[in-house]
């Protein structure tokens, strides 16, 4: 995690209400945060943190490409990112993640955010994801339009509980 370091945020050593962090997200970003989904791609990440009272407001602006494989042929495209998204942190006594806030232990007030940079970049990601049509050339799209469906074998034999339930359709 030394690798994720510079994406640690001083909460509690804040000097104003108001501090801006930003980021240029690449491929030893994914490779650090040993990512799933995403491996390779060029983010530029800026984060405003405000101070009020005894809460903090992260506010994330994410832009950029990133690299993912196309459920079609395999090959890489580029997917554009452009998301804002917010977090609610405030201090306490360990720890936690209640979905609403997070809880940012006071002795340490540091927040590392590098994890929810890659998840704001991953959810980014379509459920399916392809090139447009015409653009697919990789060899998976290729074998399949290619493939001679005449191999030479004999047809494997028709199983007879099948002739069986082919009469019984064909009677109604």
């Amino acid at each position: 995690m030394e690798k994720l370091d510079t994406y640690k945020v001083d909460l509690r050593g804040m000097k104003s209400d108001s501090s801006t962090h930003s980021w240029e997200v690449d491929d030893a970003f994914f490779d650090a945060v040993e990512a799933t989904e995403v491996h390779t791609g060029h983010v530029r990440v800026c984060l405003t943190v405000r101070r009020e009272h005894e809460a903090y407001e992260l506010c994330f602006a994410i832009s950029g490409v990133i690299q993912v494989p196309c459920d079609r042929c395999l090959d890489p495209m580029d997917l554009a990112i452009n998301t804002s998204e917010t977090l609610k942190a405030r201090m306490g006594a360990a720890y936690d993640d209640d979905g609403q806030w997070l809880t940012v232990p006071e002795a340490d007030g540091m927040l590392n955010v590098a994890w929810y940079i890659y998840e704001f970049i991953a959810l980014q990601i379509p459920i399916r994801h392809v090139h447009p049509d015409g653009q697919c050339i990789g060899l998976p799209t290729a074998a399949i339009l290619t493939e001679d469906t005449d191999t030479g074998d004999p047809a494997p034999a028709a199983d007879p509980r099948w002739d069986k339930l082919k009469t019984i359709f064909n009677n109604k």
